[in-house]
């Protein structure tokens, strides 16, 4: 307790004897302590008023000190709330929440899902550093790479995060071991984003293309034996391992438990181990699979970022996001949410507390209903692509038509909703050609595997029947349009 009656709580004992439903229930804890658990009330970082079941939403700037000498421990950092900019108990309690169900020592929530990523990477990297993205991540986060990273003098490569083969030559070199060796010289497609080369409104300017590089399995410490600085600029990993001056590069890997907008699975594990041996921090989103159908801290990951606004608030009315881990590496990352400002809302941490409350129930029901819609849309005539998986709350698929399919079909859903977000108890549909991926341009669109004719579903809670009627009223419009469109021709 402190002076001015509230307690920070920013790290999560590990959670025995509780399963996940449970946990997610109660937001974290109960507030009793139960057998078999390591105690602590860690989703109430506020004393609670009168016993109040729920934690009040605290929806303030300040809190009132008692003197200067209770003011200055805010100040100092040790613990007492102050100014809403350095923390306030709802954004704690949200942070506290979603470290509980990941398994993690420490959370903190932000405003955004957006601002989780950002805080994670700008709070981990300096100049010189560099981050190895997965090539079709979520847009956001693809052009947050591109277009700002390199502004700081941070490198970003955007590679198939799950072609491990391919990510195990450019770490330890084409005969790939962990034991370093000499640099040799090979082909490479860096793909390459530095000072200056980002990529903007779906041009192509920025891409390197390929040369002769030196690759090297020095575990990210190979450095030129004459100046200290890197090989070449334009070097594979083997020339990126080391920053400026010399000094050893930090990186880090970024992936996404399920991919926007394909659903491409990734090998947490294999990438965990992979990102061990090569000395670098594996970040990973797990936004669509939740802690509910995937734990990547416990599968070896450093980080664990989500976009709350999603399935864990799940009712389209809030923006928030957390980023878990080890106290260790989520303190830094407290420190600079701190300092720009990036914490949660009140309002917004308070409901997607609320939200997770009921995440079991929900993505259950959302759950069974893809997978029901899944393998409809496997066996219908008038989708050229789909994919889904069990467990997850989304299914893709390409009408055929192409765009103007596209367009046909969502302006002929009655249920379903056009909307740039996903996870909430209705079910929407998004355009990812003119939405998330919207800045990429349609050559590189197509080297991902997007087509102008994809649509992305976030399935809801709503019974499967009326969301295959909906489905099948929106594929019967772009099968007619392209119809249409063959007779013209």
């Amino acid at each position: 307790m402190t002076a001015n009656g509230a307690t920070l709580m920013h790290s999560v004992p590990p959670q025995q004897g509780l399963l996940l439903g449970t946990l997610a229930a109660h937001a974290g804890l109960p507030r009793k302590p139960l057998l078999g658990t390591q105690t602590a009330e860690v989703s109430t970082p506020p004393a609670l008023p009168n016993n109040a079941h729920v934690t009040p939403l605290f929806q303030t700037s300040v809190f009132d000190f008692d003197s200067i000498s209770s003011g200055l421990e805010q100040v100092v950092g040790q613990g007492a709330y102050g100014y809403g900019r350095m923390g306030l108990p709802n954004a704690h309690e949200l942070g506290a929440a979603v470290a509980a169900l990941e398994g993690a020592e420490a959370g903190v929530a932000t405003s955004s899902g957006m601002g989780a990523i950002s805080a994670a990477i700008l709070s981990t990297v300096s100049a010189g550093d560099l981050v190895i993205a997965q090539q079709d991540a979520y847009g956001g986060t693809t052009e947050f790479f591109r277009r700002d990273l390199p502004r700081y003098g941070v490198t970003v490569r955007f590679e198939d995060t799950n072609d491990l083969g391919h990510l195990e030559k450019l770490f330890f070199g084409p005969d790939s071991d962990s034991a370093p060796r000499a640099p040799t010289t090979a082909k490479t497609e860096p793909n390459l984003y530095d000072e200056g080369q980002s990529l903007q409104n779906g041009s192509e300017k920025g891409l390197r293309a390929s040369t002769e590089v030196e690759t090297c399995s020095c575990r990210c410490t190979c450095r030129d034996s004459q100046s200290g600085a890197s090989t070449s600029e334009d070097s594979g990993l083997g020339g990126l391992m080391s920053g400026a001056r010399g000094r050893a590069r930090k990186v880090v890997i970024f992936a996404e438990t399920v991919s926007n907008p394909l659903l491409m699975l990734s090998d947490v594990r294999a990438l965990a181990k992979l990102a061990k041996r090569a000395g670098a921090l594996l970040i990973v989103d797990n936004t669509f699979r939740t802690p509910l159908r995937s734990q990547p801290l416990a599968e070896g990951a450093d980080l664990v970022i989500h976009s709350a606004t999603k399935f864990l608030g799940g009712h389209h009315d809030l923006l928030a996001g957390a980023v878990v881990g080890s106290a260790m590496l989520v303190d830094p990352i407290r420190d600079f949410v701190k300092r720009m400002g990036l914490w949660a809302a009140p309002l917004d941490a308070w409901l997607a507390v609320r939200g997770i409350r009921t995440l079991q129930v929900r993505v259950e029901k959302a759950w069974a209903n893809a997978a029901t819609l899944g393998r409809q849309l496997e066996g219908d005539p008038r989708v050229t692509a789909v994919a889904w998986h069990e467990k997850v709350a989304l299914v893709t698929f390409a009408v055929v038509g192409g765009f103007r399919g596209a367009d046909a079909a969502v302006a002929a859903f009655r249920l379903i909703t056009l909307s740039t977000t996903l996870g909430g108890v209705t079910t929407t549909v998004s355009h990812p050609a003119s939405s998330s991926h919207a800045s990429l341009s349609v050559a590189q669109r197509g080297e991902l595997g997007i087509s102008d004719g994809h649509l992305r579903l976030s399935v809801g809670i709503e019974e499967s029947e009326d969301l295959w009627a909906d489905l099948d009223r929106g594929l019967s419009a772009a099968a007619a349009v392209n119809r249409d469109r063959r007779a013209v021709i």
